[in-house]
């Protein structure tokens, strides 16, 4: 981040690293609040949004409306602005995803990566619903450049859980636990959490009550129906 302002203060006209300064800025505002006392990973709808850094969400939106000042914004300035509207939501419920939806359709016009795409897919399902957004999913199962990532297979099943299918569910976060296994080199702990995700949706098909936390970071539906959502697209890496 530092460099990034070094940059910013250097060629103050350039859009691009004021949007990418931003974005570097609002991510950094959750920075203690991401993890428990435990160390583990919270989802967003989990955290406590009063320690977030309002010093900072401030700087970031100001430095947002500067970068679209600027002309057409770049995918930086628009991931910021992705990031910017879950930092000032007043709760996870109370978030506009309808606005993060069209953020994220701005953002495959300058960057049409198929990770953005299913970035879209799981904000849309907490806009319209887990029955589009799966709409949205069975495309993208044709996009070769997914056919090794992980995080599609495992979205797509909590998206069936969501809806009741559960045997659908744990089939594809099968799909997901081979496909983290496949991967040479990787520490176990996607691994365990697909594998606790199939237990846990082997366990709601036998009709007991399921535990809430998967793989993918979404919950099931508790209305209002709540998910982890990557917050800028910052899983989006462009796989072309």
């Amino acid at each position: 981040m530092d460099l990034a302002r070094l940059l910013n203060d250097l060629i103050p006209a350039e859009r691009g690293i004021r949007g990418l300064l931003a974005l570097l800025v609002l991510n950094h505002v959750r920075r203690f609040t991401r993890t428990g006392t435990d160390g583990r990973l919270l989802l967003l709808e989990d955290q406590d949004r009063s320690a977030w850094d309002r010093a900072a969400i401030a700087e970031g939106n100001r430095m947002v409306a500067e970068a679209f000042r600027f002309g057409n914004p770049g995918r930086f300035t628009l991931q910021a602005s992705i990031a910017a509207a879950h930092a000032t939501a007043p709760s996870f419920a109370e978030t506009d995803w309808d606005s993060i939806v069209a953020g994220y359709d701005r953002l495959l016009e300058v960057w049409p990566s198929p990770v953005v795409a299913l970035n879209r897919a799981t904000v849309l399902s907490m806009a319209r619903g887990p029955e589009e957004a799966l709409v949205e999913i069975e495309h993208l199962r044709g996009d070769e450049r997914l056919s090794r990532y992980h995080y599609l297979p495992a979205i797509e099943a909590d998206l069936l859980r969501r809806l009741d299918r559960h045997d659908e569910a744990a089939v594809a976060y099968r799909r997901a636990l081979d496909l983290v296994r496949g991967r040479a080199g990787v520490s176990d702990r996607p691994t365990r959490r697909v594998r606790r995700s199939v237990s846990r949706s082997r366990t709601r098909t036998l009709g007991y009550h399921a535990t809430r936390r998967t793989a993918s970071g979404i919950r099931p539906p508790r209305p209002p129906s709540r998910t982890e959502i990557d917050p800028c697209g910052s899983t989006a890496k462009s796989l072309s």
